[in-house]
């Protein structure tokens, strides 16, 4: 089965600030044609700093030795092994030259999750939604690594940020899990489109899912998350002429609105400005 996906970017440029958002699909194919026109757009874009998804490593909080550390690693890697780790962000990665600043604008993910846990969902429904979260970037991999082995380090994340006395962190309990809420094994989940729109906040398939509380989590966790991003974007267009920013289309979409208004707010009227929805056919979940 296949679903038409879009990506969705937008361009804000001022007399003396330029901001591109390239609102991607999660892909880890260094052919994908969505990455052409990242990489098209990031040329065009001449930025000054990079903002990118989902890497800790590289907060802007973190301290210097081991931001570092990890910059020396993507800059000995080539495109192909940079997109094959870190998806789309890594062909972005793959342009940046000296000069060019390498962040990523997330909250801390403690904090996240215990924002999240404050708000009152269950630990459940925490679990469940941030590690389907990640078997569903699995299924866009090349699967060279059994979905056990790719979830557990992220579940020892999880569990490290979490510290929750007496909580069952298995995988083997988060398969059941599963099967408990959605009334469907977590192999027969990975082969069904549908079934992702019950942890999703927005979905390519359906256009109102049934919701349930993994939903809810997904909905305050991304909107947890943009506050920050939205942040520490106009704190570096403070700073520099030209940010250039990677996530997800989701993100795109919410944040293009007050983006917009802050960036005209802060830095003058618009002299240009592009927006556009690219879709691109591919299959959504590579089942095997």
């Amino acid at each position: 089965m296949t679903a038409i996906l879009a990506t969705h970017d937008f361009t804000l440029q001022s007399a003396t600030k330029r901001l591109t958002f390239f609102g991607a699909l999660h892909v880890f194919d260094p052919a994908h044609q969505s990455l052409r026109r990242l990489e098209a757009l990031y040329k065009e874009s001449k930025p000054d700093v990079l903002l990118i998804e989902g890497t800790y490593s590289l907060s802007p909080t973190k301290d210097w030795r081991s931001y570092q550390k990890h910059i020396e690693w993507i800059r000995a890697h080539s495109r192909d092994g940079l997109i094959t780790e870190y998806g789309e962000a890594g062909a972005a990665m793959a342009l940046v030259e000296p000069g060019t600043a390498i962040y990523c604008p997330e909250p801390d993910f403690a904090l996240e999750l215990r924002y999240v846990e404050s708000l009152g969902y269950s630990r459940d429904s925490m679990f469940l939604y941030y590690h389907l979260r990640i078997v569903y970037q699995y299924l866009q991999t090349d699967r060279t690594k059994n979905v056990v082995e790719y979830v557990e380090p992220h579940i020892a994340d999880f569990a490290n940020c979490t510290k929750w006395q007496g909580y069952d962190y298995s995988f083997s309990r988060f398969s059941e899990l599963v099967e408990d809420w959605f009334d469907t094994s977590l192999k027969d989940l990975m082969h069904d489109d549908k079934q992702f729109d019950l942890v999703s906040t927005f979905s390519p398939y359906t256009e109102e899912p049934e919701r349930k509380e993994t939903n809810d989590v997904s909905l305050k966790s991304m909107q947890h998350r943009d506050d920050a991003i939205k942040n520490w974007i106009l704190h570096f267009l403070n700073m520099r002429r030209s940010v250039f920013v990677v996530y997800g289309r989701g993100h795109a979409d919410v944040m293009r609105a007050p983006l917009t208004e802050e960036f005209v707010r802060s830095f003058g009227d618009l002299i240009y400005q592009d927006e556009r929805e690219v879709i691109h056919e591919e299959i959504a979940i590579n089942r095997r």
